[in-house]
């Protein structure tokens, strides 16, 4: 961001995309798990009216609402589970996997992800002078980055 406008974003939005936004999205995420495990997955299907003269499903006759819920068969469940699950399995392995392999880089990252208050600041460099870059360093800094990861 402070490359491409020139200046750091606020520290609301840095707090929002550091902690609120992700904490957002794990809340979110669990209730959705939570409310989805929490009873038994239902389909709605078409009953037809109480006063149809032929019934044409199991279900019949009809309700007022011409629909009704109805369980999915074990089955089913069986595969929403699987299908769920194999999307979300590699990414726990290779994330524990990571864990177990490079715990010092873990650690390190937190430790600058949590950084220091000038980290946070809008504009670094009214707490620490020694931050203060020309454009041309900044350029420069982008660039043995890039290099770097090529």
């Amino acid at each position: 961001m402070e490359y491409m406008t020139g200046k750091r974003p606020y520290i609301f939005w840095m707090i929002c995309w550091k902690y609120i936004s992700p904490l957002a999205i794990l809340i979110i995420f669990l209730a959705n798990v939570v409310k989805n495990t929490s009873g038994i997955a239902q389909y709605k299907v078409f009953v037809g009216c109480k006063e149809q003269l032929t019934n044409f499903t199991s279900l019949a006759p009809g309700n007022d609402n011409q629909t009704a819920k109805v369980n999915y068969p074990p089955w089913a469940q069986f595969i929403i589970v699987v299908f769920i699950t194999i999307s979300m399995i590699p990414i726990l392995i290779f994330l524990i996997r990571d864990l177990i392999r490079n715990p010092s880089r873990w650690v390190k990252g937190f430790r600058s992800k949590f950084g220091t208050l000038a980290d946070l600041h809008p504009d670094p460099v009214r707490m620490d002078p020694s931050r203060r870059k020309t454009p041309e360093e900044t350029e420069m800094t982008i660039m043995k980055e890039d290099a770097a990861n090529a």
